[in-house]
């Protein structure tokens, strides 16, 4: 884990935060530097994450998203060796992940 991860986990109140919920606020950092605010980029990013968790952690909440583009991604760079990492990155379980590969080898046979 990046030391700008570790950093920010430690500032949550609550150290169990998910790496997606990492990756959200690594995100709202960058974009935050990107708009000039690079003074209060990462104590800003901090508290809209936390926002985001204590806004939707009870329930779902509902993103529209290219799945086939993602699965395509996910086909194309597994190796069989790369579940752990590409369910890290695509914020999927390892079975997931299985399963979006199996889809892609049964449908190549037909």
């Amino acid at each position: 884990m990046s030391d700008f991860r570790m950093q920010k986990l430690d500032k949550t109140r609550d150290a169990k935060m998910n790496d997606c919920l990492v990756e959200i606020q690594e995100l709202i950092v960058a974009e935050l530097i990107e708009m000039g605010k690079l003074d209060d980029a990462q104590t800003s990013s901090l508290r809209i994450t936390l926002k985001i968790q204590e806004r939707f952690a009870k329930g779902a909440i509902y993103i529209p998203f290219d799945y086939q583009a993602r699965n395509h991604e996910i086909k194309r760079r597994f190796n069989g060796k790369n579940k752990k990492q590409l369910a890290r990155e695509f914020c999927l379980s390892e079975r997931h992940i299985s399963e979006i590969v199996k889809l892609n080898h049964s449908h190549s046979a037909i």
